[in-house]
Protein backbone atom coordinates (compact mmCIF):
# COMPACT_ATOMS: atom_id res chain seq x y z
CA UNK A 1 0.00 0.00 0.00
CA UNK A 2 2.66 2.72 0.97
CA UNK A 3 4.63 1.68 -2.12
CA UNK A 4 1.28 2.67 -4.06
CA UNK A 5 0.77 5.82 -2.35
CA UNK A 6 4.39 6.67 -3.23
CA UNK A 7 3.68 6.18 -6.80
CA UNK A 8 1.03 8.39 -6.59
CA UNK A 9 2.57 11.09 -4.85
CA UNK A 10 5.67 10.76 -7.54
CA UNK A 11 3.31 11.17 -10.15
CA UNK A 12 1.24 14.30 -8.84
CA UNK A 13 4.59 16.19 -8.08
CA UNK A 14 5.98 15.18 -11.59
CA UNK A 15 2.69 16.23 -12.94
CA UNK A 16 2.73 20.16 -11.12
CA UNK A 17 6.54 20.50 -11.43
CA UNK A 18 5.93 20.70 -15.25
CA UNK A 19 3.18 22.66 -14.76
CA UNK A 20 5.16 25.23 -12.97
CA UNK A 21 8.21 25.05 -15.08
CA UNK A 22 6.20 25.84 -18.03
CA UNK A 23 5.05 29.17 -16.68
CA UNK A 24 8.67 30.13 -15.89
CA UNK A 25 10.93 29.79 -18.53
CA UNK A 26 12.11 33.60 -19.93
CA UNK A 27 13.43 33.89 -23.32
CA UNK A 28 16.93 34.66 -23.21
CA UNK A 29 18.05 38.37 -24.75
CA UNK A 30 19.98 36.94 -26.93
CA UNK A 31 17.65 35.14 -28.21
CA UNK A 32 14.89 37.76 -28.56
CA UNK A 33 17.47 40.18 -30.55
CA UNK A 34 18.22 37.11 -33.14
CA UNK A 35 14.97 36.43 -33.86
CA UNK A 36 13.55 39.71 -33.82
CA UNK A 37 15.05 41.14 -37.51
CA UNK A 38 13.29 37.67 -38.87
CA UNK A 39 10.33 37.68 -40.94
CA UNK A 40 8.24 34.96 -39.87
CA UNK A 41 5.46 35.52 -42.65
CA UNK A 42 8.13 34.04 -45.31
CA UNK A 43 7.88 30.94 -44.25
CA UNK A 44 6.59 28.86 -47.44
CA UNK A 45 4.92 26.04 -45.52
CA UNK A 46 2.77 25.47 -42.69
CA UNK A 47 2.05 22.80 -40.26
CA UNK A 48 0.58 20.02 -42.33
CA UNK A 49 -1.98 19.23 -39.42
CA UNK A 50 -4.49 17.82 -41.56
CA UNK A 51 -2.49 16.04 -43.51
CA UNK A 52 -1.17 14.74 -40.27
CA UNK A 53 -4.60 13.55 -39.23
CA UNK A 54 -5.25 11.80 -42.17
CA UNK A 55 -1.93 9.91 -42.35
CA UNK A 56 -2.57 8.73 -38.82
CA UNK A 57 -6.82 7.91 -39.55
CA UNK A 58 -5.20 5.46 -43.10
CA UNK A 59 -2.18 3.80 -40.88
CA UNK A 60 -4.80 3.03 -37.22
CA UNK A 61 -1.05 1.53 -36.29
CA UNK A 62 -0.94 1.48 -32.19
CA UNK A 63 2.20 3.85 -32.13
CA UNK A 64 2.32 2.61 -28.02
CA UNK A 65 4.23 -0.53 -29.32
CA UNK A 66 6.96 1.69 -30.46
CA UNK A 67 6.84 4.34 -27.62
CA UNK A 68 8.94 3.92 -24.29
CA UNK A 69 6.89 5.54 -21.22
CA UNK A 70 9.56 8.48 -21.38
CA UNK A 71 8.40 9.79 -24.75
CA UNK A 72 4.39 8.83 -23.58
CA UNK A 73 3.95 12.26 -21.90
CA UNK A 74 6.36 14.28 -23.99
CA UNK A 75 4.44 13.03 -27.31
CA UNK A 76 1.33 14.52 -26.09
CA UNK A 77 2.81 17.99 -25.23
CA UNK A 78 4.37 17.69 -28.70
CA UNK A 79 1.20 16.95 -30.59
CA UNK A 80 -0.77 19.78 -28.56
CA UNK A 81 1.94 22.47 -29.81
CA UNK A 82 1.73 21.14 -32.84
CA UNK A 83 -2.01 20.79 -33.97
CA UNK A 84 -2.11 24.43 -32.52
CA UNK A 85 0.67 25.49 -34.81
CA UNK A 86 2.75 26.78 -32.56
CA UNK A 87 5.96 27.96 -33.46
CA UNK A 88 7.15 29.17 -30.33
CA UNK A 89 7.16 25.34 -29.07
CA UNK A 90 10.84 24.99 -27.61
CA UNK A 91 9.80 27.45 -24.93
CA UNK A 92 8.00 24.62 -23.86
CA UNK A 93 10.58 22.89 -20.85
CA UNK A 94 8.84 19.55 -21.91
CA UNK A 95 9.56 19.96 -25.40
CA UNK A 96 12.99 21.46 -24.92
CA UNK A 97 13.61 18.24 -22.47
CA UNK A 98 12.53 15.67 -25.29
CA UNK A 99 14.04 17.66 -28.43
CA UNK A 100 16.16 20.42 -28.02
CA UNK A 101 18.92 20.74 -25.39
CA UNK A 102 18.91 23.36 -22.65
CA UNK A 103 20.45 23.01 -20.02
CA UNK A 104 22.19 26.36 -19.36
CA UNK A 105 25.25 25.56 -21.88
CA UNK A 106 27.07 23.19 -19.30
CA UNK A 107 28.02 21.30 -22.26
CA UNK A 108 28.36 23.84 -24.87
CA UNK A 109 30.81 25.58 -22.61
CA UNK A 110 33.12 22.98 -23.48
CA UNK A 111 32.53 21.97 -26.93
CA UNK A 112 33.25 25.52 -28.26
CA UNK A 113 36.91 25.74 -27.29
CA UNK A 114 37.48 21.89 -29.16
CA UNK A 115 35.10 22.71 -32.09
CA UNK A 116 37.91 26.03 -32.24
CA UNK A 117 40.57 23.78 -32.45
CA UNK A 118 38.74 21.66 -35.30
CA UNK A 119 37.74 24.42 -37.61
CA UNK A 120 38.50 27.88 -39.06
CA UNK A 121 36.57 30.68 -37.20
CA UNK A 122 34.76 31.10 -40.55
CA UNK A 123 33.99 27.72 -41.17
CA UNK A 124 32.75 26.99 -37.76
CA UNK A 125 30.96 30.15 -37.83
CA UNK A 126 28.84 28.99 -41.10
CA UNK A 127 28.49 25.49 -39.81
CA UNK A 128 27.12 26.98 -36.13
CA UNK A 129 25.25 29.66 -37.13
CA UNK A 130 21.29 28.69 -36.21
CA UNK A 131 17.93 29.21 -38.47
CA UNK A 132 15.23 31.22 -37.22
CA UNK A 133 12.61 28.32 -37.67
CA UNK A 134 11.06 26.89 -34.79
CA UNK A 135 13.10 30.00 -32.82
CA UNK A 136 15.85 28.15 -31.09
CA UNK A 137 17.47 29.28 -28.24
CA UNK A 138 20.65 31.21 -28.58
CA UNK A 139 23.21 30.30 -25.82
CA UNK A 140 26.30 31.62 -27.92
CA UNK A 141 26.47 35.13 -29.19
CA UNK A 142 30.05 34.79 -30.64
CA UNK A 143 28.24 31.78 -32.90
CA UNK A 144 24.97 32.64 -32.98
CA UNK A 145 24.01 28.91 -31.99
CA UNK A 146 21.89 26.62 -29.94
CA UNK A 147 23.17 24.12 -27.54
CA UNK A 148 21.07 21.54 -29.96
CA UNK A 149 23.57 22.90 -32.97
CA UNK A 150 26.60 22.70 -31.11
CA UNK A 151 26.35 18.94 -29.85
CA UNK A 152 25.23 18.00 -33.06
CA UNK A 153 28.43 19.44 -34.74
CA UNK A 154 30.30 17.40 -31.81
CA UNK A 155 28.87 14.46 -32.07
CA UNK A 156 29.73 14.00 -36.31
CA UNK A 157 33.37 15.89 -35.47
CA UNK A 158 34.33 13.41 -32.67
CA UNK A 159 33.37 10.78 -35.10
CA UNK A 160 35.43 11.90 -37.88
CA UNK A 161 38.54 12.23 -35.70
CA UNK A 162 38.32 8.68 -33.98
CA UNK A 163 36.49 6.60 -37.06
CA UNK A 164 38.60 8.22 -39.64
CA UNK A 165 35.93 8.88 -41.81
CA UNK A 166 34.20 12.27 -42.68
CA UNK A 167 30.30 11.91 -42.18
CA UNK A 168 30.17 14.82 -44.25
CA UNK A 169 31.39 13.05 -47.04
CA UNK A 170 28.74 10.07 -46.82
CA UNK A 171 26.53 9.71 -50.01
CA UNK A 172 23.85 7.76 -47.43
CA UNK A 173 22.81 8.43 -43.79
CA UNK A 174 20.20 6.66 -41.82
CA UNK A 175 18.69 9.00 -38.41
CA UNK A 176 17.26 6.41 -35.57
CA UNK A 177 14.82 9.52 -34.40
CA UNK A 178 15.76 12.69 -35.95
CA UNK A 179 14.38 14.78 -33.23
CA UNK A 180 13.14 17.84 -35.31
CA UNK A 181 15.62 17.60 -37.68
CA UNK A 182 18.91 19.50 -36.73
CA UNK A 183 21.06 16.84 -37.61
CA UNK A 184 19.90 16.36 -40.89
CA UNK A 185 20.25 20.35 -41.35
CA UNK A 186 23.70 19.91 -40.59
CA UNK A 187 24.68 17.67 -42.58
CA UNK A 188 23.08 19.29 -45.81
CA UNK A 189 24.66 22.72 -44.87
CA UNK A 190 27.60 21.18 -45.67
CA UNK A 191 26.39 19.70 -48.92
CA UNK A 192 23.04 18.64 -50.87
CA UNK A 193 24.58 15.51 -52.44
CA UNK A 194 23.15 12.81 -50.32
CA UNK A 195 19.99 11.01 -49.43
CA UNK A 196 19.40 11.03 -46.23
CA UNK A 197 16.47 8.83 -44.53
CA UNK A 198 14.88 9.03 -40.87
CA UNK A 199 12.97 6.84 -39.44
CA UNK A 200 10.78 8.12 -36.29
CA UNK A 201 6.84 8.08 -35.57
CA UNK A 202 4.69 9.82 -37.96
CA UNK A 203 4.35 13.22 -35.87
CA UNK A 204 7.86 13.76 -35.33
CA UNK A 205 8.01 13.18 -39.10
CA UNK A 206 5.38 15.78 -39.33
CA UNK A 207 7.07 17.93 -37.32
CA UNK A 208 10.45 17.46 -38.97
CA UNK A 209 8.78 17.91 -42.44
CA UNK A 210 7.71 21.81 -41.38
CA UNK A 211 10.90 22.49 -39.90
CA UNK A 212 13.14 20.76 -43.14
CA UNK A 213 10.93 22.04 -45.64
CA UNK A 214 11.51 25.86 -44.32
CA UNK A 215 15.50 25.74 -44.67
CA UNK A 216 15.73 23.37 -47.35
CA UNK A 217 13.03 23.72 -49.51
CA UNK A 218 9.84 21.77 -50.25
CA UNK A 219 11.15 19.97 -53.34
CA UNK A 220 14.13 18.61 -51.09
CA UNK A 221 11.73 16.67 -48.49
CA UNK A 222 10.26 13.14 -49.17
CA UNK A 223 7.41 11.82 -46.46
CA UNK A 224 6.76 8.30 -47.32
CA UNK A 225 3.40 7.85 -47.50
CA UNK A 226 2.99 4.43 -48.16
CA UNK A 227 4.47 1.24 -47.12
CA UNK A 228 6.93 0.79 -50.14
CA UNK A 229 10.76 0.47 -50.58
CA UNK A 230 9.98 2.13 -54.35
CA UNK A 231 8.58 5.55 -52.78
CA UNK A 232 12.32 6.19 -51.48
CA UNK A 233 13.65 9.03 -53.36
CA UNK A 234 17.74 9.62 -54.40
CA UNK A 235 19.35 12.47 -53.03
CA UNK A 236 16.61 13.97 -50.83
CA UNK A 237 15.20 13.50 -47.19
CA UNK A 238 12.84 10.33 -46.82
CA UNK A 239 10.95 10.33 -44.23
CA UNK A 240 9.98 6.91 -43.00
CA UNK A 241 7.08 5.82 -40.53
CA UNK A 242 9.10 3.93 -38.02
CA UNK A 243 5.80 0.99 -38.55
CA UNK A 244 6.79 0.89 -42.85
CA UNK A 245 8.78 -2.67 -42.50
CA UNK A 246 8.68 -3.29 -46.05
CA UNK A 247 9.90 0.08 -46.39
CA UNK A 248 12.98 -0.02 -44.36
CA UNK A 249 14.01 -3.59 -44.85
CA UNK A 250 14.23 -1.98 -49.07
CA UNK A 251 16.69 0.45 -47.48
CA UNK A 252 18.80 -2.49 -45.60
CA UNK A 253 18.52 -5.16 -48.97
CA UNK A 254 18.73 -1.98 -52.01
CA UNK A 255 20.22 0.88 -50.71
CA UNK A 256 24.12 1.19 -49.54
CA UNK A 257 24.22 2.88 -45.89
CA UNK A 258 26.89 4.65 -45.13
CA UNK A 259 26.10 5.58 -41.64
CA UNK A 260 23.49 4.82 -39.18
CA UNK A 261 22.83 7.48 -36.50
CA UNK A 262 21.31 7.11 -33.15
CA UNK A 263 22.29 10.23 -31.11
CA UNK A 264 20.40 8.97 -27.77
CA UNK A 265 17.40 8.30 -29.26
CA UNK A 266 17.68 4.62 -29.23
CA UNK A 267 18.83 4.58 -25.91
CA UNK A 268 15.51 6.06 -24.83
CA UNK A 269 13.49 3.34 -26.64
CA UNK A 270 12.16 0.18 -25.66
CA UNK A 271 13.78 -2.76 -25.90
CA UNK A 272 10.85 -4.13 -28.62
CA UNK A 273 12.39 -1.15 -30.86
CA UNK A 274 15.69 -1.70 -29.97
CA UNK A 275 15.42 -5.23 -31.52
CA UNK A 276 13.40 -3.78 -34.19
CA UNK A 277 15.73 -1.92 -35.35
CA UNK A 278 18.29 -4.82 -34.78
CA UNK A 279 16.48 -7.27 -36.94
CA UNK A 280 16.47 -4.91 -39.92
CA UNK A 281 20.52 -5.32 -39.24
CA UNK A 282 20.55 -1.26 -38.61
CA UNK A 283 20.81 -0.92 -42.39
CA UNK A 284 23.32 -2.94 -43.13
CA UNK A 285 25.25 0.28 -42.35
CA UNK A 286 29.17 0.38 -42.83
CA UNK A 287 29.65 2.51 -39.77
CA UNK A 288 27.46 3.47 -36.40
CA UNK A 289 27.72 6.56 -34.39
CA UNK A 290 25.34 6.06 -31.56
CA UNK A 291 24.79 8.11 -28.61
CA UNK A 292 23.69 6.81 -25.21
CA UNK A 293 23.11 7.11 -21.50
CA UNK A 294 25.67 5.34 -19.78
CA UNK A 295 23.45 4.17 -16.45
CA UNK A 296 19.63 2.63 -16.78
CA UNK A 297 17.48 4.07 -14.36
CA UNK A 298 13.64 3.77 -13.74
CA UNK A 299 12.78 5.99 -16.97
CA UNK A 300 16.02 4.51 -19.03
CA UNK A 301 15.56 0.91 -18.54
CA UNK A 302 17.54 -0.08 -21.51
CA UNK A 303 19.98 2.45 -22.56
CA UNK A 304 22.60 0.25 -21.64
CA UNK A 305 21.37 -2.73 -23.78
CA UNK A 306 24.74 -2.96 -26.48
CA UNK A 307 24.02 -6.42 -27.29
CA UNK A 308 21.85 -5.25 -29.80
CA UNK A 309 25.40 -4.20 -31.76
CA UNK A 310 27.09 -7.69 -31.53
CA UNK A 311 27.90 -7.78 -35.60
CA UNK A 312 29.81 -4.70 -35.28
CA UNK A 313 33.08 -3.91 -34.39
CA UNK A 314 33.60 -1.10 -31.93
CA UNK A 315 35.78 1.17 -32.78
CA UNK A 316 35.42 4.35 -29.83
CA UNK A 317 33.58 3.48 -26.69
CA UNK A 318 34.03 6.63 -24.30
CA UNK A 319 32.23 8.68 -22.05
CA UNK A 320 31.50 12.10 -23.69
CA UNK A 321 34.11 14.47 -22.68
CA UNK A 322 32.15 17.29 -22.00
CA UNK A 323 30.04 14.84 -19.74
CA UNK A 324 31.23 16.42 -16.26
CA UNK A 325 29.44 13.42 -14.72
CA UNK A 326 30.58 11.03 -17.27
CA UNK A 327 26.70 9.54 -17.94
CA UNK A 328 26.21 10.36 -21.31
CA UNK A 329 28.41 7.80 -23.93
CA UNK A 330 29.68 7.07 -27.53
CA UNK A 331 29.79 4.00 -28.96
CA UNK A 332 31.46 3.99 -33.01
CA UNK A 333 31.13 0.59 -34.45
CA UNK A 334 32.03 -0.72 -38.13
CA UNK A 335 30.64 -3.21 -40.19
CA UNK A 336 32.04 -6.81 -39.23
Amino acid sequence: MKKVVKAIIKRIINYFGYEIAKSTVPKSHKSIQFHKSFDYNSLRVNFEVLDYIAFCKKTSVDINLFVADLWGRHLKVIQGHFLEENTDMFQDPIVRFAIFLSINSEYQNIQIPYLERKYENTELKRLLVEDHVLKPDITNNKYKTSETLTSHLTHLTLFKEHAGVDPFKFKTTFEFGGGYGSMCRLLYRVSKERTYIITDLPLMLFLQSYYLKNILGEEMVNFVGDDKFENIKMNKINLVPIFFKDTLSGIRDKLSVDLFISTWSLSEANRVTQCYIRDLDFMNAKYILHGYYGKKNEKLPYTEELDIFSKYTRIYHEPAFYDKRKLQKYLFLRKT
